[in-house]
């Protein structure tokens, strides 16, 4: 994976707002958002893995968030925030961080956000109506930020 993978990713996922929508709208999608990406990544450049991590208490709330961990290869997973807005505002890119290893992952996650992240499942090939009932969740939650 490189820089342009990551912008391409970035601009689809802004792509999903009104235009000239602001970012900060994508609140309570981030499960959604995040498994959307994994399906965008795994057709579009066959990657290996594809992990949702997730947080809780995170940034000093009580809240929880899932982000996304994508296996490029044996010793190289990229961690993406695909609604990294709704905690940090002014954040220019959905990239996390390169790390070694899944568990280095959830310690830049960790480094980001504080709270307590796990591992919380591992991805596997989306059905269409999955992705449909995600792309409507998201959309929904859009229009009501």
């Amino acid at each position: 994976m490189n820089e342009e993978i990551a912008q391409s990713t970035q601009r689809r996922v802004l792509g999903l707002l009104p235009s000239g929508g602001d970012k900060t709208r994508f609140r309570d999608t981030c499960s959604e958002l995040s498994r959307l990406v994994a399906d965008w990544l795994r057709n579009d450049h066959g990657l290996l893995g594809f992990y949702i991590l997730k947080g809780d208490k995170v940034c000093s709330t009580e809240k929880s968030h899932d982000i996304l961990a994508v296996e490029v290869s044996e010793d190289e997973f990229y961690l993406f925030d695909p609604t990294i807005w709704q905690f940090f505002a002014k954040d220019e890119s959905i990239l996390l961080g390169v790390a070694d290893t899944l568990n280095d992952t959830i310690k830049l996650a960790q480094e980001k956000y504080g709270g307590s992240w796990a591992i919380s499942e591992k991805l596997g090939i989306a059905t269409d109506e999955e992705k449909e009932k995600w792309r409507q969740i998201i959309q929904k939650n859009i229009e009501t930020a």
